[in-house]
């Protein structure tokens, strides 16, 4: 019978779910902020994946799918020009 090295195979589960976690986290505002705009499809269409949409195109708009539905989502060019919102005042 072979042996199981429990510590080897606790550490590679943790690994994996912090990839897992990782890949689902949205990135901050800044982020977003610094992004070229294919970048930010990019982002916005993974995004919409891990929602359960499958992403028809994303070359100027997202295109994508779910349960039958067609949805387009329009994404501009992030700039690094931010206005501050109301909110944030508070």
């Amino acid at each position: 019978m072979q042996s199981m090295n429990f510590t080897a195979a606790a550490d590679e589960l943790r690994r994996r779910q912090c990839a897992r976690i990782s890949a689902a986290a949205t990135p901050r505002i800044e982020v977003f902020l610094s992004m070229t705009g294919d970048a930010f499809r990019t982002e916005i269409a993974l995004m919409l994946e891990r929602f359960g949409h499958i992403v028809i195109s994303r070359i100027n708009d997202i295109v994508t799918t779910k349960q039958g539905r067609k949805d387009v989502t329009a994404c501009a060019t992030p700039t690094a020009r931010r206005r501050p919102s109301p909110i944030s005042q508070f």
